[in-house]
């Protein structure tokens, strides 16, 4: 609390309460979170998908090793990239399934989603991150044949 006092001074040694602007970047995150009401504190501390990979690995272990598990997750950042876990909505599962759709099959795309959605499972139930899993029962046009 005191470094963010004296990181907050302006020219004329005078703090007018904290400033961000004036705190290195270092310490804004700091800040933030010092400043923030619970539901503030809850938004800003919500883990990065890859940081809930991380944690649902450390549940299932042999998923690291399956090769399918690898690209579904490739797959997923190149379509909508690394963001925090509550972050992705129906609208980017959607666009998901459209891109898979692309080069591959139904079948494939299901298990793809099968792969990924329990990833947003382990957010919502072991990390509690309140939010809806954006890849639950998501349509899957048929096969045309």
């Amino acid at each position: 609390m005191n470094e963010l006092l004296i990181e907050s001074l302006d020219q004329d040694g005078q703090a007018p309460g904290n400033v961000a602007e004036r705190l290195p970047s270092a310490l804004r995150r700091t800040a933030e979170l010092y400043y923030a009401d619970l539901e503030e504190l809850h938004y800003l501390t919500v883990p990065y998908f890859s940081e809930v990979k991380d944690e649902h690995l450390r549940f299932h272990p042999k998923r690291a090793e399956d090769s399918q598990f690898s690209r579904s997750l490739e797959r997923l950042s190149e379509v909508n990239g690394e963001l925090p876990i509550n972050q992705y909505y129906r609208n980017q599962g959607n666009a998901f399934v459209q891109e898979l759709l692309k080069p591959a099959i139904p079948a494939t795309v299901r298990r793809y989603l099968n792969q990924i959605r329990p990833i947003f499972n382990t957010a919502i139930r072991e990390l509690r991150v309140r939010m809806e899993n954006p890849l639950s029962d998501l349509i899957i046009p048929k096969d045309s044949d």
